[in-house]
């Protein structure tokens, strides 16, 4: 009986990453960070030229930026669902970046749906300062794409 419990929690929750993750792919996330965005309070964090030389080299740029917030998410030793929640987005615009379609747009978009995450789940999943670090990150690497 516990075999059917556990295995009936397992569909759920899968169930549930299912859903969320098929709301982050709806664009209207990505229209709602630009005004919610601005009322998320962020600290200190990387400082990035929003100048990039060349497309190219804002790709290369942008696509090492997003390795290293991965491995940050990835060192907060978060619940597992809230690590898939945050990692997917990330994972989706670095192979964005690194695919000949797709590219910078979808990438910016990807970006979006990982602060509006980092916004969901602030306070929640994510310590306030975590989140704030997270969102820091997440705004200069676009500002790196030129989103």
């Amino acid at each position: 009986m516990s075999f059917v419990r556990s295995r009936l929690r397992l569909i759920t929750v899968v169930g549930a990453m299912l859903v969320l993750l098929l709301l982050l792919a709806i664009p209207a996330v990505a229209s709602a960070h630009s005004s919610s965005a601005s009322n998320f309070v962020t600290a200190g964090g990387a400082s990035v030229s929003s100048t990039a030389t060349s497309s190219s080299q804002a790709t290369v740029k942008g696509a090492a930026e997003i390795s290293a917030l991965i491995d940050l998410v990835n060192g907060f030793h978060l619940n597992p669902l809230v690590r898939l929640l945050l990692v997917s987005p990330l994972q989706a615009a670095l192979n964005a970046l690194n695919t000949a379609t797709g590219g910078t747009k979808a990438a910016c978009s990807d970006m979006a749906n990982f602060t509006r995450q980092v916004e969901l789940q602030a306070g929640k999943g994510l310590t306030i300062q975590q989140a704030k670090q997270l969102f820091s990150a997440a705004v200069s690497i676009e500002k790196i794409l030129g989103c």
